[in-house]
Formats: structure tokens, C-alpha cells, sequence
């Protein structure tokens, strides 16, 4: 599991993709429904009916499922409180090297003289990140984290895209 940064501000900012899905800005949202639905919420009742508690005795509810809407920005300034809606599961499938080489024919190579091979290949890292957890619905890369000491382990903050790089390469034998 990772505490990505990018996640909290971004849903606190209103500039994460997640914060406009299903027309939720223009529209509401419904706690329990359109978000934070693997949990459910219910309804409170103060009025003392259909008070449901839980099992240390706390109000939880009326029972009733929440069907209340509220404007997206109320539900996502609370994101600055609530720092367990950005913890993602870190799972990835990643693409990470890739190489396409050719062996120049040894009719070429004996012209030359000198060479006992030769090959030539295309080389590509760090060429796409193939899977992510549906919790990671930033779309961060989860191998690139804030640091490598104990400290850093498990955060993500503010990360920009990770690099790819293309190239070519030669090697000969003599």
C-alpha cells in the first residue's frame, strides 16, 4: 500500500480526474453510492428513532441507506482531513525493458576482416506501465516513490511521469 500525495491533494484541489467522474460536479454526489461505495453510509438520525449503534455503543445511523446528495466540493475539501481516502494498493505490471536485436549474416562479416560479430538491436525502458490497482485511479506509477530510506517507504508525493527511453545499440566482436 502506498499514501500518495498526489492522490490527496488532488482530490482536495478538485483537479483529479476522479473528482468529475460521472458527471458528480454538475450533479452532486451521494456518500456511499457514487463514492466511498465499498463502504456504504447510512442516513443519522438525531430525532431518537431508528437509532442504529454499533457494537461500542456509538451512533451510526438511522439504517435508512444515505441517499442525500451533497455538492462534490464539500465532499472533496474534506479530503484535507482524511488522509486514508489516498492510500492505493501498490500492485503494478510494467513493461519495463524491451529489445529487438539483428546478428548481421557472418557472409557480411567475414567481408570485413577484422569482426567475428556484430548485432544491432533496438532497446526500450521504462516503456508502459501495463496494470494498476483500480484503487490507484491517479494513474501514479507506483515504483516511483518519495525515497529509499525508512522514512520514504510507502509514500508517493507529487511524482511526474517516469521517463522512457529509446535507443539503439551496437556490439561488435573481434
Amino acid at each position: 500500500d502506498i499514501f500518495s500525495v498526489t492522490h490527496w491533494f488532488g482530490g482536495y484541489a478538485g483537479v483529479a480526474e476522479f473528482t468529475t467522474e460521472g458527471g458528480i460536479r454538475e450533479n452532486g454526489l451521494v456518500v456511499g453510492k457514487d463514492v466511498l461505495s465499498q463502504w456504504g453510509a447510512v442516513v443519522a438520525s438525531y430525532d431518537g428513532t431508528t437509532i442504529v449503534r454499533d457494537a461500542d455503543g456509538f451512533i451510526v445511523g438511522s439504517g435508512v441507506e444515505n441517499d442525500i446528495a451533497i455538492p462534490a466540493q464539500t465532499y472533496f475539501m474534506d479530503f484535507w482531513g482524511n488522509q486514508e481516502n489516498s492510500i492505493i494498493d501498490g500492485s503494478f505490471i510494467k513493461l519495463r525493458e524491451l529489445t529487438l536485436g539483428y546478428d548481421l549474416p557472418q557472409t557480411v562479416i567475414n567481408r570485413i576482416g577484422y569482426l567475428q560479430g556484430a548485432r544491432i538491436s533496438f532497446v526500450g525502458r521504462n516503456l508502459a506501465l501495463l496494470h494498476t490497482h483500480k484503487s490507484n485511479n491517479i494513474n501514479i506509477d507506483p515504483e516511483t516513490g518519495f525515497g529509499t530510506a525508512n522514512t520514504g517507504v510507502g509514500l508517493e508525493q507529487y511524482q511526474i511521469p517516469s521517463s522512457r527511453s529509446l535507443g539503439f545499440r551496437i556490439n561488435l566482436s573481434f
